[in-house]
């Protein structure tokens, strides 16, 4: 629902002020301090570890199956996870 989106998004700006320090981020902020910080430690792509495009389906599959997952407020659709992994490779 938009209420729930709405909602969303809120908690996503305020973890960007909290990151960042700043009461006027965005959650573009957010998104920059994190990639700003992964170059920083020099948090390698997956692909680093071995993975590889063609493990994808496999993971997501695992994934949404796993304990870990029953968790979240909500599903992510197979896809959506895909696009994830898929950009930290």
């Amino acid at each position: 629902s938009d209420a729930w989106a709405a909602e969303v998004l809120a908690r996503y700006q305020e973890v960007a002020q909290l990151l960042t320090g700043r009461t006027d981020s965005t959650i573009e902020d957010g998104c920059t301090w994190v990639r700003t910080l992964v170059d920083d430690l020099g948090i390698r792509p997956l692909s680093a570890f071995g993975l590889r495009r063609e493990d994808l389906p496999m993971i997501v599959d695992e994934s949404m199956r796993s304990s870990s997952m029953k968790g979240n407020p909500f599903v992510l659709p197979a896809e959506v996870l895909t696009a994830v992994l898929e950009q930290v490779l």
